[in-house]
């Protein structure tokens, strides 16, 4: 921020005041790059049914092949022939986690993997995936139920609607961004293909930390598709948990996704690609006291916070103190301007906007006590907010 004075606040510059505060809608965020070429993910099959022997190894080999042509570094395991990736040590190697046909995991692994996974994703600020079966925890008798993994998930896994059924597909916007370049795809654009339909024990829209990409609209299929979830029927979602990022996508029981050619094609590689994009997370400024802060930026870049969204204007002298009657604040610079008075409750009690050199007194503040002064100048990046005592 520049360290021009263009306003003062009573007699003398006051520069002890609250901390900033910014209007997220005029807010200029600072810079993002994206970890997907940086960050290393694990890709894991195994033990999935046996209506998907056809489909695993297809798109198993989709899935990595795709990563590799977008600069992915991506490790691929078969749990079914060992867990050892799940053990600490492994799980440290990386920074996302991509489950694929991992069918009724609770049933093969312990409750301490479980629980390692757990940790691994806490406290790591990591990426897991699941696309298709990993759906299921298990709810059966055969295994343990894992009350994080649902919870985790949004809703449970109940049942699906139909198997190998030809349906549609809708961009939600939801999540729009986050997945997709812009102007790649628009809101509610529909693409169809043959797929297993999963049912939920409620709909994920609305979950804290949740964005929706696709749903599709159970009206719209017709024969023996169970018809229980309705119009607005999640199909992938991505969310915001536990200190790092989850992706669940309940497609892909077919191969028609990994075999597609034209627009449906670049519609499904844009779609894993974003995926993938959004669990590796954004490297930046995390920290919203500075004005480089940008919300998207999961990872704190070296150098990326450099400019605190307060200011001390310069060397001047300071005050917290002014009487009643002397109270003012004048501007000294050409250029837009304003200044907004709020009480302790946040209430605004006044807002003057204007240009130049102008000074405002404000008439309508009548009683001692508390207030807060924010000033917006033409050469500011952010508002600054203080706290001023009236005498």
């Amino acid at each position: 921020m520049k360290t021009k004075h263009p306003f003062l606040l009573g007699a003398v510059v006051v520069a002890c005041m609250a901390f900033a505060s910014v209007d997220a809608d005029a807010r200029d965020y600072g810079p993002v790059t994206s970890r997907l070429t940086t960050a290393k993910f694990s890709l894991m099959k195994g033990w999935w049914g046996s209506d998907h022997d056809a489909s695993t190894p297809v798109n198993f080999k989709y899935f990595k092949a795709l990563a590799t042509t977008y600069g992915v570094t991506m490790d691929t395991f078969n749990l079914a022939t060992s867990t050892s990736p799940l053990t600490a040590t492994n799980l440290d190697k990386y920074d996302a986690m991509v489950w694929y046909n991992v069918y009724r995991m609770y049933e093969h692994f312990d409750t301490a993997t479980g629980g390692r996974i757990q940790r691994w994703f806490e406290n790591g600020n990591k990426g897991l995936a699941c696309i298709h079966q990993c759906v299921r925890s298990s709810n059966t008798s055969a295994g343990l139920k894992w009350n994080w993994w649902i919870d985790m998930m949004g809703k449970d896994y109940t049942d699906f609607a139909a198997s190998g059924v030809t349906g549609p597909v809708f961009v939600d916007s939801e999540a729009m961004a986050d997945i997709y370049p812009p102007g790649m795809v628009t809101a509610r654009q529909k693409f169809s293909w043959s797929d297993e339909w999963y049912i939920y024990a409620g709909n994920t829209r609305g979950t804290p930390g949740t964005k929706m990409v696709w749903t599709t609209a159970d009206s719209l299929f017709t024969g023996s598709y169970k018809k229980t979830m309705g119009n607005d029927h999640p199909l992938l979602w991505i969310r915001n948990y536990d200190g790092g990022r989850f992706v669940l996508n309940s497609m892909y029981h077919t191969t028609a996704l990994a075999t597609a050619t034209g627009s449906l094609r670049a519609f499904a590689d844009s779609s894993f690609i974003g995926q993938l994009r959004f669990l590796a997370g954004y490297t930046g400024c995390t920290d919203s006291n500075y004005v480089e802060y940008n919300p998207q930026a999961t990872h704190l870049g070296a150098g990326a916070c450099a400019t605190p969204a307060v200011s001390t204007l310069g060397a001047l002298e300071s005050v917290e103190r002014v009487r009643l009657d002397a109270f003012k604040v004048s501007f000294s610079q050409p250029g837009n301007h304003s200044v907004e008075i709020f009480d302790t409750r946040g209430s605004k009690l006044v807002a003057h906007h204007g240009s130049g050199t102008q000074e405002y007194r404000f008439a309508e503040i009548r009683q001692p006590g508390i207030y807060y002064v924010k000033i917006m100048t033409a050469d500011m990046k952010a508002p600054v907010s203080r706290r001023v005592v009236l005498l």
